[in-house]
Formats: structure tokens, C-alpha cells, sequence
């Protein structure tokens, strides 16, 4: 999730630049006319001074390594927040720093100082994103210190990405283990306690557990779980839940997150992908990037 700012830094103009420049033509006009040693000195000085403060510009841009991440996978139609963390290189404080999209000023995120050796950190917000695993977008560093009379920037590129799982909806996670996600049918439980969900088939299972119904939808034999059948880990099913590829994926998405919030393990399994049980941030994670990579409709596999 590391990023640097690189290559040449490029240096744009300000208004009050051309000000500036305007303001030194007439005053050179005016030193040539009167032939004023004062309007020489004062014209020399300015000039200087520009030149001085581009100088201290550019020290004041590449004193600073960035890094750039976005911490948590976001539900689609929510903007991305990405974290920007600023280090100060140098023995001499930074001032002024800006990070923004590079094709853009929205989501705009500024560090104002950022202390000799020190750390500084941003939240740059950008613009929601359709469900999917997304690079983040190319930065673009910029200060315009001391005077303002132009902005120097470099380039930034993160190479992290921003994970978006599809929006939670439909029905409470008591619904992937009473069967009303989908499976609407209560079979008998052969001595086990609730329904939890599915599981790939074993050559040591007996017959009677195989749901045919939801073995031919998959094309692959699905062997029913009960609770207290694995741990008493909770089973986050495809086949518990009804309607297209989006309303499955929604569903999962709203039981992955009510599972996380109980602390209690559970698992997640799609067609041609599974997490077994667990608990935590890592691997509520891991679950909402499966859901946000599965291949949308017409495209399953």
C-alpha cells in the first residue's frame, strides 16, 4: 500500500506570478527611462527573491516521502477514503503540502506542517466506486511555499487498491440458518441442531446429507451442515440466499458483517470460492474481497 512521490517536479505558475511580472516590466521601464540606480536595486531584488523562493519550494517538496492506502474495504455507492501519511526527511519542517487526484482538485487533503523528522497524516475522500477491486488512483503532490507565486508538484502512484463489496442488504443473518435465505425447505436435521449452510462434498459423507436440489443449481454436489457439524462455526451459504448474482452478493455481505459484529466464527462460501471459519478484521476482509471480485451477472462460474 506504499507509495512515493517520483519523477521531475513540475512547476506551474500563479496569478501572482504574472502580477509580479508584470509589476517588474514596468518598474525595468521605468529604471531604463529615469535611469534609477533605486528601480535597478528593487527590480534586482524582486527578482531574486522569486528565484530564491522556487529554490526553497523545490527543498520543501522533496523533503517528504508519502505513503497512501485505503485502510477497509468500502460498500459500493459510499465514497473511498484513502489515508495519506506524510514523513519528513529533512532536519527542516515542511509547509503548505496538498494531495489531490491527479486529473482533479476533488477530495482535496492538505497537511499544513509537517515538523522537521515528523509525521503528518490526511484523509483524502474520493468518489464512490462500482463493486470490484479497484488500483488506487494516481496523486498528485503540490506546495506552493513560501511566496505563492507557483505551485511545484510531483507525481504520486499508491500501490495499494480499494477493495468495494457490494452494498449490505436483505434479510438478518438468523436467516442463513433457518433456511429463509433461499432454501426455504427444513430438512430433518439427523441429529444435529440448526441448518447452517453448505459445504463441498467428501467421500466420507453420508448420502443423506447431500442437498440434490442445491448440488444441481451448482453443478457440484453440496453436502448440508447443521450446527455443532464444524465447531459451531456459522456457514455463510450461496444457497441460502434468493434472487440474481447482486441480491446474493448483498445479502452476504449484510450476514458477513452481522457475523463479524457477533464475534463468533463463520465462513463464506460462493461458487469457485471459500473462507473457512474464523473471526477478526483480517478475515472480515478476506470475506467482503471475495464478495467484491466475484464475476458479476452472466459471468459466474
Amino acid at each position: 500500500m506504499a507509495a512515493s512521490a517520483h519523477g521531475r517536479i513540475r512547476t506551474r505558475l500563479s496569478r501572482h506570478a504574472v502580477m509580479v511580472s508584470l509589476a517588474l516590466l514596468a518598474m525595468g521601464a521605468m529604471a531604463i527611462n529615469h535611469r534609477s540606480n533605486a528601480a535597478w536595486l528593487m527590480v534586482s531584488l524582486t527578482v531574486s527573491a522569486a528565484l530564491a523562493s522556487l529554490a526553497h519550494g523545490r527543498a520543501n517538496l522533496r523533503a517528504v516521502a508519502f505513503t497512501a492506502a485505503a485502510e477497509a474495504p468500502v460498500a459500493a455507492g459510499e465514497p473511498v477514503v484513502v489515508t495519506v501519511r506524510a514523513h519528513n526527511r529533512s532536519g527542516r519542517d515542511s509547509h503548505g503540502l496538498r494531495v489531490a487526484p491527479l486529473d482533479g482538485d476533488e477530495g482535496l487533503a492538505v497537511l499544513p506542517l509537517v515538523t522537521a523528522g515528523g509525521d503528518g497524516e490526511a484523509s483524502l475522500v474520493l468518489p464512490a466506486l462500482a463493486r470490484g477491486i479497484h488500483p488506487l488512483p494516481a496523486l498528485e503532490v503540490s506546495s506552493a511555499y513560501p511566496l505563492g507565486l507557483a505551485r511545484l508538484c510531483r507525481e504520486l502512484q499508491p500501490e495499494g487498491e480499494v477493495v468495494v463489496h457490494p452494498r449490505p442488504g436483505g434479510l438478518p443473518l438468523a436467516a442463513a440458518s433457518d433456511g429463509s435465505g433461499g432454501n426455504r425447505e427444513r430438512p430433518d436435521r439427523d441429529g444435529h441442531e440448526d441448518f447452517r449452510g453448505h459445504r463441498r462434498h467428501r467421500s466420507a459423507d453420508s448420502p443423506r446429507r447431500i442437498d440434490w436440489r442445491a448440488s444441481e443449481r451448482v453443478g457440484q454436489l453440496l453436502v448440508k451442515e447443521w450446527s455443532g457439524s464444524d465447531g459451531g462455526a456459522t456457514w455463510l451459504a450461496w444457497e441460502q440466499c434468493a434472487g440474481g448474482v447482486e441480491a446474493r452478493l448483498s445479502q452476504l455481505a449484510r450476514w458477513v458483517l452481522e457475523a463479524d459484529a457477533s464475534g463468533a466464527p463463520y465462513g463464506l462460501r460462493l461458487p469457485g470460492a471459500e473462507v473457512q471459519p474464523a473471526t477478526g478484521a483480517a478475515h472480515r476482509h478476506a470475506c467482503l474481497r471475495v464478495l467484491a471480485r466475484h464475476p458479476p451477472e452472466g459471468l459466474v462460474p
